[in-house]
C-alpha cells in the first residue's frame, strides 16, 4: 500500500477489472477458453468506494482499560503531540463503529455526543468541563484598554451578525424594548431600527444620538470578549454584533466584507495587555503534576459505569479533522479513530484473557485518597511516557488561556467560567454566569 501521511483521511477504492476485455469475442460456449491476458487497472477504473481509512500518529492505538463498576474511574489516553484544548474522546457500545455510533447510554453523565465534546481533559487551569446547561460569557478586565479600528464605511459582515450580548446593552434588544405583546412596534425613542422575525433576536436599538449610540455599542463590545465587532446602521438606531469567529472569517481574503450602503463596520484592533499577574502560567512548586494532562497523556475523569461490560473508546484527532484552530469536535462523525476498549469488571475477571497475560498494564493516576482509577493496558510493551514537567504544564496553561482570552473555543471558555473560582481567575478576564 502506498505510504499515507499521518493526520489524514483516505478513500479506499477497488478495481474489479473489465470482464468484456478479458473474454475473447470468438470464444464458443463450452469450449476450452484460450489463456486470458491479465487486465491492468487504470486510474479511472478505481471508481468504487469501499470505505474510508483514517490515519493518526497522535493516539496510541489498541489500548485497553480495566475499570471497576459503580466507582469514579478515569480514562487515560497516551500518544504524541496531544492537544488538550481540542482532542476529545467518546465512549460507545462494544459492537458500535467509531464515527457512526452514538455514545453509550450506560454513562448517565455523558448521555450525548455534546456531553463528550464538552468534556475537557484534566488540567492545571480548569477544574472540569462545562455542561450544556451551564453557559458563561467572559468580559474584558479593562474596557479602556480596548482599541477599535477606524470604521469601514458602507460594509457589512454577512458571515454571522448574531451574537447575543450581555450587560447594559441587553436592555436595548429591539424585540423586547420596541415591541408589544403582539410583536408590533412601539412608538418609543431609540426604536427606529426595530425589525420583526428571527433576526430581531440579535438586533439592538440603543438610545441617544448616533454618536452616543456608537459609543455605547463600542463599550458593549469591548466589555464582552466574545465580541469582535459590529455593524451600525447609518440612518437609524440599529446595531448587529459579531463574534470573534465571524469577524475572523470576514477579514479573510476569500470572504471579505460585503458592500452595504446602509451600514458602517466597526472592529476591535486590540484588547491591550492585561495588568493581571501571569505567574499562573507555571504551576507552583510542590504541585503534583501527575494528575494533569499534557502532550503525552490526556486524563479524562469522572466515568462511572453502573455495571460490567465492554465498550469502545473513540478519539477525535483535531489535527486530522480540522485545519481551522477555531473548529472543534462536535459530532459523532468527528470521533473516527478507534483507540481501544474498556473492560468494566475488575482485574480478577480478566487475568485469564491471553492479551492481558502477554501485554502490559499500568495503574492510572490515583483518585483522592489513593484509590485506584483503573488500569490502562497495551497489547505489547508499555510505551515510555515522559513525566510531565512544569514547562509542559505551563505550555498547556498558556494554550488554554489563549483560547479563553481570544474566545476561539466556547467549550474551554465556558468551562473556565463555570468551574474556576472567582479568586483564581487571574488570566486577564472575569466571568459572569448567564
Amino acid at each position: 500500500m502506498p505510504s499515507t501521511a499521518a493526520g489524514s483521511d483516505v478513500k479506499l477504492t477497488i478495481c474489479s477489472g473489465d470482464c468484456d476485455k478479458k473474454i475473447p469475442e470468438n470464444e464458443v460456449p463450452g469450449s476450452i477458453a484460450p489463456p486470458v491476458t491479465a487486465y491492468t487497472c487504470a486510474a479511472a477504473d478505481y471508481s468504487r468506494n469501499v470505505g474510508d481509512l483514517y490515519v493518526t500518529d497522535r493516539f496510541d492505538l489498541d489500548m485497553n482499560w480495566v475499570l471497576t463498576a459503580n466507582k469514579n474511574q478515569f480514562i487515560e489516553v497516551t500518544g504524541n503531540n496531544l492537544d488538550i484544548r481540542r482532542d476529545r474522546i467518546s465512549v460507545i457500545s462494544c459492537d458500535g463503529t467509531c464515527g457512526v455510533t452514538e455514545p453509550t447510554k450506560a454513562l448517565s453523565q455523558f448521555p450525548s455526543i455534546a456531553a463528550h465534546s464538552n468534556h475537557l481533559a484534566a488540567n492545571n487551569l480548569i477544574d472540569a468541563a462545562a455542561t450544556s446547561d451551564q453557559v458563561a460569557h467572559v468580559q474584558s478586565t479593562s474596557v479602556n484598554d480596548v482599541q477599535f479600528n477606524p470604521p469601514v464605511l458602507r460594509k457589512f459582515c454577512h458571515i454571522g451578525s448574531s451574537l447575543e450580548m450581555q450587560g447594559d446593552i441587553a436592555k436595548d434588544l429591539c424585540q423586547t424594548k420596541c415591541a408589544d405583546d403582539s410583536g408590533n412596534k412601539l412608538a418609543k425613542d431609540g426604536c427606529s431600527g426595530f425589525i420583526r422575525g428571527y433576526a430581531a433576536k440579535f438586533v439592538y436599538c440603543p438610545d441617544g444620538s448616533r454618536d452616543d449610540a456608537v459609543v455605547a455599542a463600542k463599550q458593549a463590545c469591548a466589555g464582552q470578549i466574545s465580541c469582535a465587532g459590529f455593524e451600525f446602521h447609518r440612518s437609524i438606531s440599529r446595531v448587529h454584533f459579531n463574534s470573534v469567529e465571524a469577524t475572523n472569517k470576514c477579514k479573510a481574503a476569500d470572504v471579505g466584507l460585503h458592500s452595504d450602503k446602509a451600514y458602517d463596520y466597526y472592529s476591535i484592533n486590540s484588547r491591550g495587555a492585561s495588568s493581571q499577574s501571569t505567574s499562573w502560567h507555571t504551576p507552583q512548586a510542590g504541585t503534583d503534576l501527575s494528575k494533569y494532562s499534557y502532550d503525552s497523556k490526556l486524563i479524562f475523569q469522572n466515568y462511572t459505569f453502573p455495571s460490567g461490560g465492554t465498550f469502545k473508546v473513540c478519539g477525535c484527532d483535531s489535527s486530522n479533522q480540522f485545519s481551522d484552530q477555531a473548529t472543534f469536535c462536535r459530532t459523532k462523525a468527528d470521533y473516527k479513530i478507534e483507540i481501544g476498549k474498556i473492560h468494566v469488571s475488575g482485574v480478577s475477571c480478566l487475568v485469564n484473557q491471553h492479551k492481558f497475560q502477554r501485554g502490559c498494564c499500568q495503574q492510572q493516576v490515583a483518585l483522592e485518597g489513593g484509590e485506584s482509577s483503573g488500569l490502562r493496558c497495551y497489547s505489547d510493551a508499555c510505551p515510555t511516557i515522559p513525566p510531565p514537567t512544569p514547562a509542559a504544564i505551563a505550555q498547556v496553561n498558556q494554550a488554554l488561556a489563549a483560547a479563553i482570552q481570544n474566545d476561539v473555543d466556547p467549550q474551554v471558555r465556558s468551562s473556565f467560567c463555570v468551574y474556576t473560582p472567582e479568586e483564581a481567575q487571574t488570566i486577564g478576564v472575569t466571568c459572569a454566569l448567564v
